[in-house]
């Protein structure tokens, strides 16, 4: 049996709706913050894995890592559960083969709109026989590709039942760390 989080009723009462709404109604991305062991991670893992019918996946960025890691990371989880789901991308899968080199040969492309689109993709291909949500634990240190797309992606979160949560410690942004810019971009849409 598993112990339950203590004092964090109110989030966890914000977070189970989304998960619950992805089945008949638009996806949306999350930001859980909070300082180095506050329990974010803990939070978005008990209420996204735990959510019926609803695959849940996850990815983190390290400190350095690769453009796209804690996408990329995610979208190999769920490889893991469905091996042959990402082949519908069609052309766009070469695209995303750059990512996610078990895809087969890769097209190289100076196009970032391309890869967005290939991204997003993959992320259609996951929701396309029930809703998904998927964990980008430790954001703060993501790289600025990662948190660019994500603030393209979520105005088209309408369209696709699926939930991304997005979690990241608030002590260690700086003054002009990218995912700031994430937060007013989301905030002013």
């Amino acid at each position: 049996m598993t112990q339950g989080l203590i004092g964090r009723r109110s989030e966890r009462a914000r977070l189970d709706a989304a998960p619950a709404a992805a089945p008949r109604g638009p996806g949306s991305l999350v930001l859980l913050c909070g300082e180095a062991g506050s329990g974010k991670t803990r939070l978005a893992e008990d209420v996204l894995g735990t959510a019926p019918d609803v695959t849940f996946v996850r990815g983190a960025a390290m400190p350095g890592c690769a453009p796209f890691g804690p996408l990329t990371a995610a979208l190999r989880g769920y490889m893991r559960l469905q091996p042959d789901a990402l082949r519908s991308c069609g052309p766009l899968k070469e695209h995303l083969a750059l990512l996610l080199p078990e895809l087969g040969e890769a097209r190289e492309s100076d196009d970032r709109a391309t890869l967005f689109e290939a991204l997003r993709c993959g992320l259609t291909a996951m929701v396309a026989d029930r809703p998904a949500a998927i964990l980008l634990d430790d954001l703060q240190w993501s790289d600025a590709a990662t948190l660019e797309f994500l603030t393209v992606l979520a105005p088209t979160l309408d369209e696709l039942p699926l939930l991304i949560a997005g979690a990241y410690r608030s002590d260690e942004l700086s003054r002009s760390h990218p995912l700031r810019r994430l937060r007013h971009d989301l905030r002013r849409d």
